[in-house]
């Protein structure tokens, strides 16, 4: 999985392949991992893979999303370390918020659940 970062879940700083395994072994990885080709140096960070039944995709994150802030902090001025710190934080009922801009353009705000159990079904 070289050039593709994954977010949420501690030990996801590899230059080029994280993934999102969660330090707190209760709590499942998030789902998310980023386009490695865009500018994350820029503050672009674009979704490239959701994982199936994963928080991210309960939270109705897509791939070609464009992750713009999480809680509020944007992602222009994070680095995968903060990211994964924003998501790590949560315990598992908590929420993240995240705004987004679709491939369409369209913005969304987002509220997910840390653990895909506590997400609405649908």
């Amino acid at each position: 999985s070289s050039g593709m970062m994954a977010a949420g879940g501690g030990a996801a700083a590899a230059s080029h392949a994280a993934t999102t395994a969660s330090p707190n072994p209760l709590l499942p990885p998030f789902g998310l991992t980023f386009k490695a080709n865009v500018d994350v140096s820029a503050g672009v960070w674009v979704i490239d893979k959701v994982d199936p039944d994963s928080a991210a995709e309960k939270g109705k994150l897509r791939p070609g999303d464009r992750v713009l802030s999480v809680d509020g902090m944007g992602t222009k001025f994070m680095d995968m370390d903060l990211l994964n710190e924003a998501i790590d934080r949560k315990k598992a009922s908590d929420m993240i918020v995240f705004d987004v801009r679709r491939v369409d353009g369209t913005r969304e705000n987002l509220w997910v659940h840390r653990h895909p159990a506590y997400a609405p079904k649908s």
